[in-house]
């Protein structure tokens, strides 16, 4: 364990050492890629029955990819309060942490209804600080969220997002989904869906592509660890998000489309809508 923290440190340091360097123009230089938590970052499905999650954890996937990053920032960035008892195996620290966070005390998960963001937010910067810990949240997307550190309104910016990821922090990714409607360039938003980021700049196969970001997935379909999603993006153009009603409710210019990796039929778009980073 000494020495994972040990060579995390180092990742951490060469990874922001090279995210510090900055151009003539002011621009920072973004790291290529970053996947040294791929081995180290829980990834557990929300409806692992090892759980034991309400509902079967159908709708759990806000209180599980936040469970991710609080047991990886306790096992290997020494945040141990975080953890509400110590010498579990991985899948049980998992468990309690996102059962807890599921409560109405903190994220109100419905067991039919799942998360409100705003409640993801609340829920999360009460438990951080409850483990005796400061939390610095920022939040990406089209609305603004109140109890953050910094909220950035439209596309999240993700020459920012790597380097904070790279620097270390946790980083959670929000998918919305849409269907087409009969007017062109206006999509209809269905619901959504949380993952974690646990890297990015490298594909399923080794090489390197600056573009793909990498998720730990709970609702990927596998029980197991060892899946991984590989998100290969698009930026938007001329492309509005509209309620139930029809009613216009953001321009997605600049956001990521990320459609062909989630295998949505025909007609149905998915789309990176919102980012959190939790700075510790």
């Amino acid at each position: 364990m000494v020495l994972g923290r040990f060579i995390d440190i180092i990742l951490a340091f060469a990874a922001a050492t090279w995210l510090a360097m900055v151009g003539v123009t002011g621009e920072v230089k973004a790291a290529a890629y970053d996947t040294s938590r791929l081995d180290r970052m829980p990834d557990f499905s929300q409806t692992d029955s090892r759980l034991g999650l309400p509902g079967g954890g159908s709708h759990y996937c806000v209180p599980v990819a936040t469970a991710n990053v609080l047991v990886w920032f306790a096992e290997y960035r020494g945040y141990k309060n975080l953890l509400p008892v110590q010498g579990l195996s991985t899948i049980e620290k998992v468990a309690s942490v996102a059962g807890r966070l599921g409560n109405d005390q903190l994220m109100s998960t419905a067991p039919k209804g799942g998360t409100n963001l705003q409640k993801f937010v609340d829920g999360l910067d009460a438990y951080v600080r409850e483990a005796g810990y400061s939390s610095s949240i920022s939040a990406y997307g089209p609305i603004p969220f109140s109890n953050v550190a910094r909220s950035h309104a439209g596309a999240p910016d993700w020459n920012s997002i790597r380097s904070d990821f790279a620097g270390g922090a946790g980083v959670w990714v929000s998918v919305s989904f849409f269907e087409e409607t009969r007017k062109p360039g206006e999509w209809r938003r269905l619901g959504g869906h949380m993952a974690t980021m646990a890297g990015f700049g490298v594909d399923e196969r080794g090489s390197t592509d600056r573009d793909v970001i990498i998720l730990h997935d709970p609702d990927d379909g596998h029980a197991a660890s060892a899946q991984r999603r590989y998100l290969r993006t698009e930026s938007l153009r001329n492309v509005r998000a509209v309620d139930g009603s029809g009613q216009v409710m953001f321009e997605m210019d600049d956001y990521l489309d990320v459609t062909r990796d989630f295998n949505m039929r025909q007609g149905y778009r998915a789309v990176i809508t919102n980012v959190f980073v939790l700075d510790m």
